[in-house]
């Protein structure tokens, strides 16, 4: 059936004058007809062409009535592509009822030309009356010509995409879901087979399961390609969308590999003039910030801003400026604010002038402008503009919109600004449906997080226009929303565990929490057959999970009317001022830190008040501070003896920051500070900040001994939640150790050269087994098994050190848990889809090797302490996702309390010594923190370790927990 929604699919094909030409019939000519593309072709030349045919029809007797009703289905289409939705849906409605007083009343015919208006209504919005029509039609379908009929399958097809777009994403992926086995099972063309699995895919992302979707987007693919071949449009298509949902994981090298891939395919297949060059440029951009930042964003999207101003794209004329758009935001980003502002005068003209001033691209050049003008100190400038995108948005956009909501929020400072008190109202309105979009989805973490990432600026900007206007409250939330992060939803379910009051109930709740999660993984076991179209598999596991959902449902009800408060408990929900502060202890404080794009904000809470500091350093400076720290880690790190200089100005530079002298002056008088900090900050040690300006920008072996690190001054440690402060455990005596790893490997190239295929065109294509043993690890494991006492020891090392057999362990009677292994991210080895630690594989036994971040969260842990000194373990789910997620997530879901995560590779007798120590003093009633910072300390002192004054050796560990 064709459809207004797949009508411009086809390239075009016009056929010349009124009459037949040559040989060809009038059902060639229809046929013709159809093959035009209705974008692209001027609507007077189609709509004469309709009518000359229908003229010709109209006296050709023999012609079947499903040619005449084409005619017609196409003028409706020619309307609505030339932007007369009205007119094309009263054809559509003449059609419909002139059809119905014939003899295809109640035919196929019928009923495509209903599925048409459908369609029709559905781009027109009117997406409730067209759900109703299509949901008539699929049972009509249903009724007369069966399931398995191409028809249904369409129709199916059809009602999940307008079931996503009414709201309903999870019903919307269930049609969808069938749809795509009916058609594999009823072996329809590949062509069919493979759109509806790509629409599948994209809905599984929509309703949350990001992880499903990246899945059967790889498996499309790879079927695309194997059926339809490695340069069909479809297969590219399908490429496209799975680095777009990569993207928006936060995958971005993953990502970046594959649109270099496709971009290659579109140039040879397409030419230099496609406008698909232009799409794939621009997610390049959007890939190589996530990964690089917006230095390496600027010339991808600088060559796809040149493309479309070369190429236009005369079907999306708003295309131009979403994309320059783009650039200026990457250019605002390495603090290039000249060209930034004159980028933006620049496209709010040439938008003004192509698209007229009520377009949706129109709204976000006037909201970008505003916002440059804004911070540039120019609110009576900045304002006018940001009304206008206001009111645009309020017509285009919906109210949860990222645009939308970011506008409001910085047309509210701007009227703060210029005197008007209603501003602060506007914006905090705004704030408000925001943080309903993030909090009220308690099902999908990982939408819930997409959401509070989307809304980020936002929440941002609101907290410093909250300070500025004394409401500290407010700016508190507004900040732990900016950095929401899936830590918090693993505290959250800790949390609700801990204040359960009972062993019993504890123990209840976990069951619970591991309920819901086996129900998610079915559910991605019924997608994957569902996939491979083995329905009576798939109808055993829906029965199943009908069971499940019953008891959970049983389960919940008795557990909430046990302990009222669990609901809210496994709310990642931000806390109050006044509740954190109840929970401090005199001596702490809470340093919550966010570089917005023009300043930096930061929030010191103590027992009894409460500061800030609103900086005039932007995030790309702070950026480029961050990565000239981490740059000076690494070189130290590529010689034995840590003697590389440190860069010190960079350490200072971003102290001054995050801590200014007012601001620094209080921050001082705590013994340990929270540190909470988001975007590239997360990625660096606050314990070796410099408290002072060096004497010089660099530092030897020597002065970085006697430099002032913060560490000196107080202890630093990364809350896991917000919710566990004051939530912590007594030192134990007898504490019992299990170690794992030392895994028996057998490669010989180093680590990093080993996954040296990451970031061009995806992860390294080698085995577990190929990874470099870790000579080291062993000794560290067994030091540290010595110090608790070898009949408190559990040590799995070498062909012990198998994912099968710790699974198969109890590990609640263990106190601290080591692992001394590799860590992986998600895309490092193929097929690799989330973070792990590398263990022994054994072939036999189907073990792949790598305990993911799923299996950790299946163990049940009662322990104080979990030490992994593999490199990356404090990295996020993939390379330039957000960090301490992936592992850190599943540990303090499992149950741990205190996390001792390395940042980068530790070399194995210091991290030992550093983990022993930490334990050690903790045992004896330190504070952790305390006890992390006492063994820093001496490390930093002991003349007898080369090098140990370097950042690179003694502050790898990042104490995370409480």
């Amino acid at each position: 059936m064709k459809r207004f929604a797949i009508q411009c699919a086809v390239a075009a094909l016009l056929v010349a004058g009124t009459a037949a030409a040559g040989p060809s019939t009038l059902q060639q000519q229809i046929k013709a007809l159809e093959g035009i593309d209705l974008r692209a072709t001027p609507k007077d030349q189609v709509l004469a062409k309709t009518e000359a045919l229908m003229a010709l029809a109209r006296k050709d007797r023999t012609l079947p009535l499903a040619d005449l009703y084409t005619i017609r289905r196409i003028e409706a289409s020619t309307w609505f592509f030339a932007g007369n939705a009205a007119k094309a849906l009263e054809l559509m409605n003449a059609i419909i009822s002139d059809l119905g007083k014939t003899s295809e009343r109640d035919s196929a015919l019928m009923q495509e030309m209903r599925a048409n208006r459908a369609a029709l209504l559905g781009q027109m919005g009117r997406t409730a009356e067209a759900l109703s029509e299509l949901q008539s039609n699929r049972a009509w379908f249903a009724e007369h010509k069966g399931k398995q009929s191409e028809e249904y399958i369409t129709s199916t097809a059809e009602v999940a995409a307008l079931l996503n777009a009414t709201g309903d994403p999870v019903a919307a992926e269930s049609a969808a879901a069938e749809a795509v086995a009916l058609a594999r099972s009823n072996k329809l063309a590949d062509t069919t087979v493979t759109r509806l699995w790509i629409n599948w895919a994209t809905l599984l992302t929509g309703s949350g399961r990001t992880a499903d979707g990246i899945r059967e987007l790889q498996s499309v693919s790879r079927y695309s390609e194997e059926k339809l071949g490695t340069e069909h449009p479809f297969t590219v298509g399908a490429l496209r969308n799975l680095a777009t949902e990569l993207n928006n994981a936060g995958r971005f090298t993953e990502a970046q590999g594959i649109l270099q891939r496709t971009l290659e395919i579109t140039r040879k297949t397409e030419g230099e003039k496609s406008p698909s060059l232009t799409f794939t440029l621009n997610s390049l951009g959007a890939a190589a910030l996530g990964s690089k930042g917006p230095a390496a964003a600027v010339p991808f999207y600088e060559m796809a801003v040149q493309h479309v101003k070369n190429y236009p794209y005369t079907a999306a004329p708003h295309l131009y400026g979403e994309v320059a758009l783009n650039l200026a935001m990457a250019y605002e980003g390495m603090g290039r604010t000249s060209d930034t502002m004159a980028l933006r005068r620049e496209v709010l003209d040439s938008v003004r002038k192509s698209l007229g001033e009520q377009h949706a691209t129109y709204a976000r050049a006037s909201s970008d402008l505003g916002a440059s003008l804004l911070a540039a100190g120019d609110a009576e400038a900045a304002l006018p503009l940001l009304q206008t995108a206001s009111a645009i948005n309020e017509k285009v956009q919906k109210p949860r919109a990222k645009l939308r909501i970011q506008t409001q929020v910085l047309e509210g400072a701007a009227r703060v600004q210029t005197g008007d008190a209603t501003g602060y109202a506007i914006a905090k309105a705004a704030m408000q449906t925001a943080r309903d979009a993030v909090l009220e989805d308690l099902t999908t973490p990982t939408q819930t997080l997409r959401n509070a990432a989307q809304f980020a600026g936002a929440f941002t900007e609101f907290a410093k226009l909250a300070l500025l206007s004394g409401h500290d409250d407010d700016a508190f939330e507004a900040l732990q929303l900016a950095q929401l992060s899936d830590l918090d939803h693993a505290g959250a379910a800790l949390m609700a565990r801990t204040t359960a009051g009972n062993e019993s109930l504890a123990a209840r709740l976990r069951s619970l929490q591991d309920q819901n999660a086996a129900l998610g993984k079915l559910r991605s076991e019924r997608s994957a057959l569902l996939a491979a179209s083995k329905l009576t598999e798939v109808a055993a596991l829906d029965t199943q999970a009908e069971r499940m959902e019953r008891e959970i449902a049983g389960a919940s009800a008795a557990i909430n009317a046990e302990f009222p408060q669990y609901g809210q408990l496994i709310r990642p929900a931000p806390m109050s001022l006044r509740e954190l502060q109840s929970r401090l202890h005199a001596s702490e404080s809470l340093l919550i830190v966010h570089a917005g794009t023009a300043s930096n904000i930061s929030m010191l809470v103590g027992k009894k008040r409460v500061d800030h500091a609103i900086g005039t350093i932007g995030r790309s400076t702070v950026d480029q501070w961050v990565a000239r720290m981490r740059g000076s880690i690494q070189s130290a790190l590529e010689r034995d003896d840590f003697t590389a200089p440190f860069d010190a100005a960079a350490a200072n530079g971003i102290f001054q920051a995050v801590l200014p002298p007012a601001l620094d002056k209080i921050a001082a008088r705590a013994d340990t500070l929270h540190v909470q900090a988001g975007g590239s900050l997360a990625s660096i040690p606050f314990a070796a900040l410099l408290t002072r300006k060096p004497a010089t920008d660099t530092l030897g072996a020597v002065a970085l001994r006697k430099a002032p690190w913060l560490i000196k001054r107080q202890a630093v440690l990364t809350p896991a939640s917000l919710a566990l402060i004051g939530n912590e455990r007594p030192a134990r005596d007898g504490m019992r150790f299990a170690g794992i790893g030392a895994p028996a490997l057998q490669g010989k190239t180093p680590f990093a050269l080993a996954l040296r295929g990451v970031g061009q065109g995806g992860a390294a294509d080698i085995e577990v087994a190929d990874l470099p043993p870790l000579p080291g690890a062993q000794q560290e494991l067994q030091n540290l098994s010595a110090a608790f006492g070898s009949e408190h020891s559990l040590l799995l090392t070498g062909a012990d050190a198998t994912r099968s057999r710790l699974l198969q362990i109890d590990l609640r009677p263990y106190d601290v848990l080591a692992f001394a292994t590799h860590g992986l991210v998600s895309g490092e080895l193929r097929g690799l889809t989330e973070p792990g630690l590398v263990m022994t594989p054994v072939s036999s036994q189907a073990d792949s090797g790598v305990l993911t971040a799923s299996d950790v969260a299946t163990l049940r842990l009662n322990a104080d302490w979990v030490i992994l000194s593999a490199c990356n373990t404090a990295a996020g789910d993939s390379t330039g996702a957000p960090m301490y997620s992936g592992l850190a997530r599943a540990f303090i879901y499992a149950g741990a309390r205190s996390l001792l995560l390395s940042q980068w590779p530790v070399r194995d007798d210091i991290a030992s010594r550093l983990s022993l120590q930490t334990v050690q003093a903790a045992r004896r009633g330190t504070n952790r923190a305390q006890a992390l910072r006492a063994s820093q300390l001496k490390l930093i002192s002991d003349p007898s370790v080369p090098g140990g004054a370097n950042p690179a050796a003694w502050a790898p560990f990042v104490l995370i927990g409480q």
